[in-house]
């Protein structure tokens, strides 16, 4: 019995010793640059370990002293000529809500943490429904919900995307929810 513990003992403590090697090989390979105010505000850059422990610290971290070409600084670069925004709204308890689809594949559902915007209804399910953007054009699509979606009272057949429209109402379980697009 006691040889057995000492095994494990031993087992545990080779262990930690790798854990630690490889933690100080890490801090050696990813090194950042770090930026100090001196007395003349000049910044010094010096070597500094990314991790650093439980301390925080009022330096600033410069992840990048290389700036990125832009090219002819005389020129404008025109990012956008139009913001499109596309959003829901949905009246709630709280009054009308305003729920901006900020990615190309937008889920809805109950499962907090793995969907975009968390419903908390039961009749809901846990990944419900998709908003899916493709080349200017807006679809939503029902993602095998037991309850299922229906746009403009019509249900969604199975993982099958619908074009949707401004003004287009997007029902899920017992919860509407109004399709709009700011420009």
């Amino acid at each position: 019995m006691n040889l057995k513990k000492e095994q494990v003992v031993k087992s545990v403590a080779n262990l930690k010793a790798t854990i630690q090697q490889k933690t100080s090989d890490q801090q050696q390979i990813f090194m950042n640059k770090k930026v100090i105010q001196n007395q003349s505000s000049q910044p010094q850059i010096q070597n500094a370990p990314v991790v650093q422990g439980l301390e925080m610290s009022n330096e600033t971290t410069l992840l990048n002293i290389q700036p990125a070409p832009i090219g002819n600084s005389d020129e404008t670069v025109l990012l956008s000529a139009t913001t499109i925004k596309p959003y829901l709204t949905r009246l709630s308890s709280n009054g009308l809500e305003r729920i901006d689809l900020v990615k190309d594949q937008f889920v809805i559902g109950r499962q907090q943490g793995i969907v975009d915007y968390a419903v908390q209804e039961s009749a809901i399910g846990r990944m419900h429904a998709e908003f899916s953007h493709e080349n200017g054009t807006y679809y939503v699509k029902d993602l095998n919900s037991r309850n299922g979606t229906f746009l403009n009272e019509q249900r969604l057949i199975g993982e099958q995307r619908q074009l949707i429209n401004t003004g287009d109402i997007i029902k899920m379980a017992n919860i509407d929810f109004t399709f709009n697009i700011d420009q």
